[in-house]
């Protein structure tokens, strides 16, 4: 069996990130969509209605059924609804599958996510899941 390292570490309180590309990334949010922020290394996508990896930019959206994949060394952030506040810093040699943005729903095939979420809004849920594992919060007021 393919051993996963999995830690989901969820932040209510304020943490402090230093998200400087947010305000240029209010253009790439749509309804249910999120969007790549601080990009280091190789990060590749791969859109659900294509079947080739593609390079990732700063600011490119992500939507239902897109995977991401970094490479060795490689780094992401993916931010929800133009905001700060629900993060989802996606670690080296990791491919994560959004399966839904809202309510979000991950499938973490291989490598670490570190998800900060600091504004869930009421009856929303956020799961992530892996080969062996669900973890999954709720929002409350």
């Amino acid at each position: 069996m393919k051993r996963i390292n999995f830690w989901a570490v969820l932040v209510f309180a304020a943490a402090g990130l230093e998200l400087s590309a947010a305000e240029d990334l209010t253009s790439s949010f749509g309804d249910h969509q999120a969007a790549v922020s601080h990009l280091e290394g190789s990060v590749r996508i791969l859109r659900a209605d294509s079947e080739e990896w593609a390079d990732v930019q700063e600011s490119d959206s992500v939507a239902e059924g897109d995977q991401i994949k970094t490479g060795s060394g490689a780094s992401c952030d993916i931010l929800y609804d133009d905001s700060s506040l629900n993060v989802v810093h996606v670690d080296e040699n990791t491919i994560l599958t959004f399966l839904a943005i809202e309510p979000t729903y991950l499938y973490l095939m291989d490598g670490s996510i570190f998800n900060s979420l600091q504004g869930l809004p009421e009856d929303e849920t956020y799961e992530v899941s892996t080969e062996t594992a669900t973890t999954g919060i709720r929002g409350t007021q």
